[in-house]
């Protein structure tokens, strides 16, 4: 009896170019989940700046620096107060070292 080893077994098998499309979508993943970042990165600076802008006529005159405004509204962003909230609030706290200087 002579057995025949010339055919393989279905289960070993390579799929042809599979390394390729594994790397074609693990560089896909990472470009698009970099893109995200980056994204998500710019819009919480463009709203801290806004914030700072919009901050700066009510604080003008109580001795807050730009430094200090930007880590003001900083910290209200990062704590999840809406624009609205954080607005007023980095608004109050100017008022509040104006009126303890």
């Amino acid at each position: 009896m002579q057995i025949d080893f010339t055919a393989e077994a279905p289960h070993l098998r390579r799929a042809p170019k599979s390394d390729a499309l594994r790397w074609f979508v693990s560089i896909t993943a990472a470009l698009v989940a970099a893109i995200w970042v980056c994204g998500m990165t710019a819009r919480a600076a463009q709203r801290e700046a806004r914030l700072v802008e919009m901050a700066r006529p009510d604080c003008i005159h109580s001795g807050v620096t730009n430094k200090e405004l930007r880590h003001l509204v900083r910290g209200e962003v990062d704590i999840g107060a809406n624009e609205r909230e954080a607005l007023r609030s980095v608004v109050t706290l100017c008022q509040a070292k104006q009126r303890g200087a």
